[in-house]
């Protein structure tokens, strides 16, 4: 039977276990064992960081040994969280916004790989993705909580003080140099994707090899449960969150979905999207979702977000430019809803179900 996971924020786990299977179960609040005819068992722990729930799960002969690797993995993520998380007054990326319009040594590698990485796939994206994006969500959610639209002077203002090319790295002093003032930035789009990557390599130096890492839907899987050939996550329907509409098999790669069906706001009966595209200063439109598999969850967190701004065709052409990189993206072309997908997805699309289009959510994605 299939391990079988539904990819949402809230996503839970559930397991198919055939009644003729020699297993025993081992509970706590956080932390259950499957036990098998060959004793290995199956871990499983919850947390809340990041702003959303991360699991990681194991499976692992030594329950003692399986404990403390859980808690190194959560570790890891811990730190990315300490390090990158614009939330915190004490974290390196706080302490680099307070230094715009100077330079900034960054001795953690690690954020600065990630910063590195953002840069990169902004230039490839010519700017659909961008870390410096902060003053522009600060300016949309400001509004959005008055239900209310920002006025236009007020986002052309604020696009002039964002934007990747206003920065530039020195590789082998890890420094980072600002030439604008009031320049801010953000991680929240890539920094979650890293550390379940964190959390992954952490499982593979204890040699685990079989493991599922979720943090708020994006999820890196490695070898699937003894006796599957893959973990199996369902797509939603973004338009029925009931709906699954295809199920993507995944072992030893990364899935992350970035859609608008979870988080947007309505104003004077119109739907905008909480994914800002940072180069016109508005919410993104006619674009639902995009789910992008591929070899690292800090790519596919990041990936998902800049082929959902860049849309249809333009993202979708970027991703089958790009080696191991798969994507659903679905969109609304010439008024009419549409799953797109690359080369690699071709089979499983004739697998997809029917969309649940409803007439006010054509008019919500397509703005007819």
């Amino acid at each position: 039977m299939a391990k079988f996971i539904s990819l949402s924020k809230n996503m839970k786990l559930t397991k198919k276990i055939s009644k003729n299977s020699c297993i025993g179960i081992i509970s706590t609040m956080f932390f259950f064992g499957l036990v098998d005819c060959n004793s290995i068992r199956d871990f499983k722990e919850i947390r809340m960081i990041m702003g959303t729930y991360v699991e990681i799960q194991i499976w692992s002969s030594q329950i003692e040994k399986a404990r403390e690797i859980i808690n190194e993995a959560f570790s890891a993520v811990e730190q990315v969280d300490r390090n990158m998380s614009h939330y915190r007054p004490d974290s390196i990326i706080s302490e680099l916004n307070r230094q715009s319009g100077s330079s900034y040594k960054i001795h953690d590698r690690d954020t600065f790989q990630v910063i590195k990485t953002a840069t990169e796939i902004s230039k490839l994206s010519n700017g659909a993705f961008d870390i410096t994006i902060g003053p522009l969500m600060k300016l949309w959610f400001s509004n959005r909580n008055q239900n209310m639209l920002p006025d236009q002077e007020a986002i052309l203002n604020t696009i002039q003080s964002i934007g990747y090319k206003h920065y530039r790295l020195d590789n082998q002093s890890q420094t980072i140099f600002l030439d604008l003032q009031g320049l801010q930035f953000d991680l929240s789009a890539i920094a979650k994707g890293f550390a379940v990557d964190r959390a992954i390599e952490v499982l593979k130096k204890n040699q685990i090899t079989r493991a599922l890492v979720n943090a708020g839907g994006d999820l890196y899987a490695l070898d699937p449960p003894p006796g599957k050939s893959a973990w199996n996550v369902g797509l939603r329907d973004p338009f029925d969150q009931n709906n699954i509409i295809l199920e993507i098999p995944l072992v030893n790669s990364a899935l992350a979905t970035s859609g608008n069906y979870e988080n947007f706001f309505e104003v004077d009966n119109k739907r905008y999207c909480h994914i800002i595209d940072p180069r016109t200063g508005y919410p993104v439109p006619e674009i639902a979702s995009v789910t992008v598999k591929s070899d690292s969850a800090v790519m596919t967190d990041a990936l998902a977000t800049t082929f959902f701004v860049m849309g249809y065709p333009e993202g979708l052409k970027m991703a089958e430019s790009m080696t191991n990189t798969e994507i659903v993206m679905i969109a609304c072309e010439n008024h009419k809803i549409t799953a797109f997908v690359t080369d690699g997805f071709k089979t499983l699309k004739k697998l997809m179900k029917p969309l649940t289009i409803s007439k006010e959510m054509k008019i919500a994605v397509c703005h007819d």
